[in-house]
């Protein structure tokens, strides 16, 4: 499992990386850059004097740690546009707060003031620690930004319990996008688009460097981007744009495509769900429905039955929505579906040709409904699992959609439509054709999306990226990541990708919910890989829900996924990361036959699933493998006296190969029963005769049953030994059986023995 990102010992300064981006925008973009441009005022930099230190030589010796009263004389510093690599009027800050949180901490907040007056400004927070470890983390937004994003907190999916970045000696940073508030009214600006779509970045990163400088004397060794959704946009944004900037980014379900997400899956939601008055809609019970249907197929197609669906591809081939089918493809009622809302399923769960390229790209993924996606949520492993992606609640959608009743993507679409497209608030989106509008789309595609973004200068500069997605995300569908993921090999080769690019999918966990919501620790993965050299492998996170929070899983590497294959459903070691699915257990192998020395013991493999397996074995004594003993048939020696065997089988098919282990058996030491009399020599049938067993080993212990002349006598045997009174006996020879039962460590066993009486 990766570190936890503890301060590493201290860590020089190093020269600064060049500020200004290497590419630029599309011709749509370029026009607005260039109009910033020469409208930008020159603004000198006033660092507060009881920043500065008195002489040439003190500006190369690091600057005291922030306290308080260097953090309240912060406000009012200016930074001069030039400061800024992107076009701005100059930054400000407008409060430093001093707050002891497990350490110090100045909390700074400004404005980064826009070229175009009547565009909003850039909102930037920049926490400075007392505990620097040189290290800086800006922290992306979500949705259409909006809001103020402090980084005061954890970084998205940190398991729990843990210090934050801002403890540990992180800079931390974000910003509200470049305007404030929720809607897409910003858009109708064309700089507070291009701040939301790739400027804000790289304006708040440069304020920061800035205020770092001033308040250390130093610039940060490494500088990283964490953002989910949006903020995964955001950080490839930084990875890809502004490389020169960032050594390493997190990128968790990124909105990468927000023209394609919003106005290309708005309009495949719209079309499928509301077209002929909502023939194809489907109602939250049906969504149920499908949700209870799909993970009743595929949860234990992983080989655990545990809420979670692993096998996405699996479940896509063992699921068959025509299953649901009302008698005759007619609605009869929320127990089945029709055929149009078939036709819509199958629409959404497909990949959409919209006929536009944005950005390189005119293929909508498709969502996962049929393979794991929540919709309105569902009864899965006993748990009610609410969704937030949704069809809606009504045939009908309302104008301007309505968040609390209208499918999630039309409303996306609707508020993209109206803001983005056309500028027209009273649009109705349901009587809007996007192919109408292919230029606007696409020229909104090469402001706001990365999908064509060149990443080779990040490769080439050894910028590393730790990309993630979730596998029942149907807000973010984990095919759109797929697709990016799958770009980036075809433009520069798996090998090359693998050097700079880790890609992790996780099985039951949407957009910040779901059957499984996990806790991992990507920053110090990403840390280990960009700081020491060690590339991520397998990582491990721990469910954070609430119902079976504490249970591990791995997080693989795509395209495998956690098969289980081991004991303990709630450990990450009981899983395996397969590709095609390897043979799953489903009953453990037996050993058959009589486990004593010289007695030769079977094995059977037990019950599979997953193709056709062929079958290895190795025996082992108490659970060591015994050289040669490879054959499913296994004769015990004397070595194998108070052990315990077990068989281990290896089960191998096309897919891989998964190992079972049986039950043990304890090898009991072989038994010999001696029978003698007192007297040897009966010579009269009024004598009274005793008779002793004796067994062999004289470890033996337990019970002992002698017959003797119709009669049966038993004892309890001590150190191998029991004597039983048989009392008189009448005259002739009488066969004499003593049955020992055995003992944990001794098997069973029979002896004889003779008595003759004379008379």
């Amino acid at each position: 499992m990766a570190q936890t990102f503890l301060s590493h010992a201290p860590i020089g300064s190093f020269a600064r990386r060049s500020g200004a981006p290497d590419r630029t925008c599309e011709d749509s973009t370029r026009s607005i850059m260039h109009r910033m441009t020469h409208a930008v005022a020159t603004v000198t930099v006033a660092l507060v004097a009881a920043l500065l230190t008195s002489t040439a030589a003190s500006a190369q010796e690091a600057a005291p740690p922030i306290d308080a009263e260097r953090c309240a004389a912060l406000v009012g510093m200016e930074i001069d546009a030039a400061e800024i690599g992107l076009p701005t009027t100059g930054a400000a800050v407008t409060t430093a707060e001093w707050v002891t949180e497990t350490n110090g901490q100045c909390r700074v907040k400004g404005d980064i003031r826009p070229v175009d007056p009547t565009a909003p400004n850039i909102t930037f927070q920049v926490n400075l620690p007392d505990n620097w470890n040189s290290r800086a983390l800006q922290m992306g937004g979500g949705g259409l930004n909006g809001t103020l994003v402090a980084a005061t907190g954890p970084y998205r999916y940190q398991p729990p319990g843990q210090p934050t970045p801002l403890q540990d000696g992180f800079v931390t940073l974000g910003s509200d996008g470049g305007h404030q508030g929720g809607g897409g009214s910003f858009a109708l600006n064309a700089e507070a688009l291009l701040n939301y779509g790739q400027h804000s970045i790289k304006k708040t990163h440069d304020v920061a460097m800035s205020l770092m400088k001033a308040a250390y004397s130093a610039e940060p060794e490494w500088f990283y981007f964490a953002g989910f959704s949006q903020g995964g946009h955001e950080a490839l944004d930084a990875a890809g744009r502004y490389s020169d900037d960032y050594d390493g980014v997190v990128a968790g379900t990124p909105a990468y495509n927000v023209t394609m997400m919003h106005a290309g899956w708005g309009d495949v939601y719209k079309n499928a769900l509301y077209a002929d008055g909502g023939a194809g809609w489907v109602n939250p019970a049906k969504q149920t429905l499908l949700v209870d249907s799909v993970y009743a197929t595929c949860d234990p197609i992983d080989g655990l039955a545990d809420g979670i669906i692993s096998d996405i591809s699996g479940c896509l081939e063992a699921f068959d929505v025509q299953t649901l089918r009302c008698p005759d493809g007619a609605d009869t009622g929320d127990t089945c579906l029709s055929d149009a809302q078939i036709a819509t399923l199958d629409t959404l769960a497909s990949p959409n040709d919209i006929g536009i390229d944005i950005a390189g790209n005119s293929v909508a993924a498709p969502n996962p409904i049929y393979n794991g996606g929540l919709l309105a949520g569902g009864t899965i492993a006993g748990s009610t699992i609410r969704g937030q992606y949704n069809l809606g609640l009504t045939p009908t959608p309302s104008n301007p959609a309505d968040p609390a009743q209208d499918a999630w993507h039309y409303q996306t679409g609707d508020t993209n439509a109206k803001w983005f497209v056309t500028g027209d608030p009273t649009l109705d989106y349901l009587d809007f054709d996007l192919r109408a509008h292919a230029e606007r789309v696409s020229e909104l595609g090469d402001i706001v999306d990365t999908t064509n973004v060149d990443f080779t200068p990040a490769h080439d500069k050894g910028v590393k990226i730790l990309l993630y997605t979730g596998l029942a995300d149907d807000g973010i569908s984990p095919y759109n990541t797929i697709q990016f993921y799958d770009r980036q090999v075809a433009a520069m080769g798996k090998e090359k990708v693998d050097e700079f690019l880790k890609f992790y999918t996780i099985p039951g966990m949407s957009h910040g919910f779901g059957p499984f919501v996990a806790g991992f620790e990507s920053l110090p993965a990403l840390m280990k890989w960009v700081e020491e050299g060690v590339e991520p492998g397998t990582l491990t996170a721990i469910d954070t829900v609430a119902a079976t929070a504490g249970r591990e899983r791995p997080v693989c590497e795509y395209p495998t996924w956690p098969q289980y294959t081991g004991e303990d459903p709630d450990s990450a070691d009981s899983f395996t990361c397969v590709t095609d699915a390897s043979p799953v257990n489903t009953a453990a192998p037996l050993i058959s036959g009589t486990p004593v020395v010289g007695s030769t013991l079977s094995a059977s493999a037990g019950e599979w699933t997953g193709g056709e397996p062929t079958f290895a074995y190795q025996w082992l004594r108490d659970g060591q493998p015994i050289p040669g003993a490879t054959s499913a048939q296994y004769r015990a020696t004397p070595a194998d006296q108070g052990t315990s065997l077990s068989v281990r089988v290896t089960a191998t098919s096309a897919g891989g190969s998964t190992e079972a282990t049986s039950a043990s058996v304890t090898v009991k030491y072989k038994v010999s029963v001696l029978v003698t009399t007192k007297p040897l020599l009966v010579t009269s049938t009024s004598k009274n005769v005793t008779v002793t067993v004796h067994i062999l080993p004289s470890r033996a212990s337990g019970d002992v049953t002698v017959t003797l002349a119709g009669r049966t006598f038993t004892g309890t045997a001590v150190d191998g030994r029991v004597t039983v009174d048989a009392g008189k006996l009448p005259r002739g020879a009488h066969v004499i059986t003593a049955t020992y039962a055995g003992d944990d460590a001794v098997a069973p066993g029979k002896g004889y023995g003779v008595v003759l009486v004379l008379r």
